[in-house]
């Protein structure tokens, strides 16, 4: 039975760079597999053990899987995607330029969101040209990494000679390509991380605290659900000052003190969390509530 997720097109292997990727985790393989989708050649794929180097390999539709750097994998290659955690980019660098590799135009890329292409300063060093293309997305699975990407933003920075093909790589991916500088990638990241991680950290303490009353978390889930994604969605659509609905935009100071009392009962740990989120709705809400009542809920809150 043909899986969900494969491919319907036939992918033309006769003008497409041939790519190596180091890194076979989930950003690895969904890249490879839309990009072997795409009529790329996936030359080899390379993973640190035998047994995810295969799985890998499978799944990318790669010619070769490794568990091993070596000079043998790069003939042919023309683009090289390092995948690996960011700890290792930098030390992959050194590794490959270490290599018997005629690495003069040949293109690097790494997909981190945080770090800079200084990271491949090494590969650079050896004549090759190097840049950053981090895929905006969250990759919970390559198989939902590939549901997922189409449609998606990638930020790129790097050397102006990668530019030309990022750009390519990523309009055949359907997604859409910004620019940035290499001293705005941390912010960058930072603000992605607020918008992943960080929306889910406080929908966490949302299922405790129901834990609390006797909620199990499968029920809060299916509860919380439609608020969620009516929250979302609304966020995704419309100014996030006129999106902030509760007590904060009522200015109700009678419920938000309700909620610190029982916090510091039942939950101390989370009051901290609580005032400084409600503050920050209170600075998008502005002069939507009178001002007395913001004073008072700022004197609650601080």
């Amino acid at each position: 039975m043909k899986r969900k997720w494969a491919s319907t097109k036939r992918p033309d292997h006769s003008r497409k760079p041939h790519v190596v990727i180091i890194g076979g985790g989930r950003v690895g393989q969904t890249l490879g597999r839309l990009l072997s989708d795409q009529g790329y050649v996936i030359d080899s794929v390379v993973c640190r053990t035998s047994p995810a180097a295969r799985a890998a390999q499978r799944f990318t539709r790669a010619r070769r899987a490794s568990s091993l750097i070596s000079a043998d994998l790069f003939p042919s290659a023309q683009i090289v995607f390092i995948t690996t955690p960011d700890a290792r980019i930098a030390r992959t660098s050194l590794l490959l330029s270490r290599l018997a590799v005629d690495w003069n135009g040949k293109i690097i890329f790494h997909t981190s969101g945080a770090l800079s292409s200084r990271e491949l300063a090494a590969l650079s060093a050896k004549g090759a040209r190097v840049a950053s293309l981090h895929p905006l997305q969250t990759f919970p699975s390559p198989i939902e990494g590939v549901k997922r990407v189409r449609g998606i933003f990638y930020t790129f920075e790097g050397d102006p000679g990668t530019e030309a093909m990022a750009r390519k790589l990523v309009r055949e991916l359907d997604g859409r390509l910004v620019k940035i500088r290499a001293r705005d990638k941390p912010l960058y990241h930072c603000a992605g991380t607020f918008a992943c991680g960080g929306l889910l950290a406080p929908l966490s303490v949302a299922y405790e605290l129901y834990g609390k009353i006797g909620i199990r978390e499968k029920t809060a889930r299916a509860m919380l659900k439609p608020l969620v994604n009516a929250t979302v969605e609304l966020a995704q659509n419309s100014d996030l000052r006129k999106t902030i609905t509760g007590p904060i935009s009522r200015g109700d100071a009678v419920s938000i003190a309700g909620h610190i009392r029982a916090l510091a009962e039942v939950a101390p740990q989370f009051e901290t969390l609580y005032k400084f989120l409600s503050l920050r709705m209170l600075e998008l809400v502005g002069a939507s509530i009178p001002r007395e009542m913001s004073r008072m809920i700022k004197r609650l809150l601080a």
